[in-house]
């Protein structure tokens, strides 16, 4: 896929089926293609290629007059990939997904759930509803900072 043909995808809703994370052993940096345990709904924000390949340490030193010895540390590229950057609601960080593991989304189509919903009952409802009633307030109805003590909340002293 082309970074032109990327481009018309920025901002689209893509459904992701898995992604990629870096994997360092023994100098050699490669990357591992991770299976979401189900498809996940974000945006496409970019692209990027990572590279695979074997690290250089350098030298491990630089001044004392030893200009001539230093080597820097490096990356000897073996390969190189594109990968697709999307982001998912809510915390919008940009995760990386292979190529060929994603369905673009229409835009008429309803989004796939970010996120479950708990499903409640009426019986925690209720009691949730009648817990924050009984919550105790300071005098302009704010909710006050409490700690569990012998079966019951107490009002922690400032």
């Amino acid at each position: 896929m082309k970074t032109s043909d990327v481009a018309k995808l920025m901002g689209k809703r893509a459904l992701v089926y898995a992604t990629v994370h870096k994997v360092t052993e023994n100098l050699q940096r490669t990357w591992e293609k991770k299976d979401l345990s189900e498809p996940r709904s974000g945006w496409i924000t970019g692209i990027r290629w990572v590279q695979v390949g074997t690290y250089n340490p350098g030298s491990g030193h630089y001044g004392n007059m030893d200009w001539e010895d230093y080597d820097p540390p490096s990356l000897e590229v073996k390969k190189v990939f594109p990968v697709l950057l999307v982001t998912f609601w809510p915390n919008m960080r940009p995760v990386k997904v292979p190529m060929g593991s994603f369905q673009v989304q229409d835009d008429s189509e309803d989004p796939q759930p970010y996120h479950k919903k708990a499903k409640w009952t009426d019986q925690q409802r209720k009691g949730m509803r009648q817990e924050a009633r009984e919550w105790p307030r300071d005098e302009k109805g704010r909710w006050l900072p409490c700690r569990w003590e012998n079966g019951e909340w107490k009002v922690v002293e400032k």
